[in-house]
């Protein structure tokens, strides 16, 4: 039948006798190229994966935060709250980098990413809860087709990826200084249980067993305006 054979073509496994018949569009996949196949994504991590982050290089201050609780906290080269709300944009830029190419080191020389040189533009080593090694992730110079691109590896994967990173290149602006929290008192209004004010009118003391339950007058358990308790752990968060 001659639109069978447009249709089907014979394989064969190897080692095996027997005939295949195979629609022709499985050939089509088939001849996809490699990169066609190969994962786009530059981290197969999720950012709420990463517990520590260290990273280094022409765009960075060496530089590392840990997980604390919700936040975060600068733990390298100095110990301080850390703007949170910026690092996890950061590991969000990181996280959504995707190649739109592929190449190996021959054919990128001298500009692929080393791990060893001091030139790197932004060397970024993830960490787990337990503190084992998550993933690394290399990126270099730009690349001479596409100025907004840069070529990067990541560790584990053959060649190198040239992602967009223009995204992180602007989180990263500032010295080491800049990623501290400017915030006075770093927390989650969810967070408090007990408060003590003290004001030229007295002092009172607050309470609430969960984050779900009414603020109550700590020596009496009176009812109190929730509303104005609220604006007061409202304002007491922002206060820079």
């Amino acid at each position: 039948d001659l639109k069978l054979a447009e249709t089907l073509v014979f394989a064969r496994v190897d080692s095996s006798p027997d005939l295949l018949l195979l629609p022709t569009r499985l050939l089509e996949e088939l001849t996809l190229s490699a990169d066609e196949i190969r994962e786009e994504r530059a981290l197969d991590r999720s950012a709420g994966e990463i517990a520590r982050v260290e990273g280094r290089g022409v765009a960075l201050e060496p530089l590392a935060c840990a997980r604390r609780g919700k936040g975060w906290r600068v733990v390298r080269p100095y110990k301080d709250e850390a703007d949170s709300s910026r690092v996890g944009a950061l590991l969000d830029l990181l996280v959504a980098l995707r190649a739109d190419r592929f190449a190996s080191r021959e054919e990128l020389a001298p500009d692929a990413p080393d791990a060893s040189a001091s030139r790197a533009w932004l060397a970024f080593t993830a960490l787990d809860r337990e503190g084992e090694f998550l993933t690394r992730l290399e990126i270099g110079a730009r690349s001479a087709e596409a100025v907004s691109r840069r070529w990067a590896r990541v560790e584990g994967r053959p060649g190198f990826l040239r992602v967009d990173a223009r995204g992180v290149a602007r989180q990263l602006a500032g010295d080491n200084e800049s990623w501290r929290s400017l915030l006075v008192l770093d927390f989650a209004p969810s967070q408090l249980r007990r408060m003590r004010v003290e004001s030229p009118e007295g002092t009172m003391q607050m309470e609430r067993p969960s984050p779900d339950s009414p603020w109550v007058d700590a020596g009496s358990g009176a009812a109190l305006d929730q509303e104005k308790i609220a604006e007061i752990v409202f304002q007491l968060a922002r206060v820079e």
